[in-house]
């Protein structure tokens, strides 16, 4: 893989879709990429938080550091209950670009800090 030979150590992956096409190709990556680099997953806002949850917990099996926007980046409760649940997994929460105002990151910033 030509991105491995540049030196590449962080792979994304957009996921969200199809749940067994995203087992698929999560599978595939992870092989290609090995243990020691990283794989991050992107829903792109696809879920709610009972779906992000039960989601990313059948992908935790390919060791993701984080899932990036799981669901409405508005839902600062939600994110909090999907890092609480996924927290035992060793998976992470990612906002995104799409948070939009410094006090909607500030508050995500105390949530993870209450998390930790």
């Amino acid at each position: 893989m030509k991105a491995l030979n540049d030196g590449w150590t962080r792979f994304k992956v957009k996921v969200g879709a199809d749940l067994q096409d995203d087992i698929r190709r999560c599978s595939l990556i992870r092989k290609m990429i090995g243990p020691d680099n990283v794989l991050m997953i992107d829903a792109n806002q696809r879920w709610d938080v009972a779906e992000a949850i039960e989601w990313v917990s059948r992908l935790a099996e390919f060791k993701p550091l984080w899932i990036e926007e799981p669901t409405s980046p508005d839902d600062i409760l939600g994110h909090a209950a999907i890092a609480k649940a996924l927290a035992p997994l060793g998976i992470g929460v990612a906002t995104g670009e799409q948070v939009s105002t410094s006090g909607v990151q500030l508050t995500f910033g105390f949530i993870q800090a209450s998390l930790s």
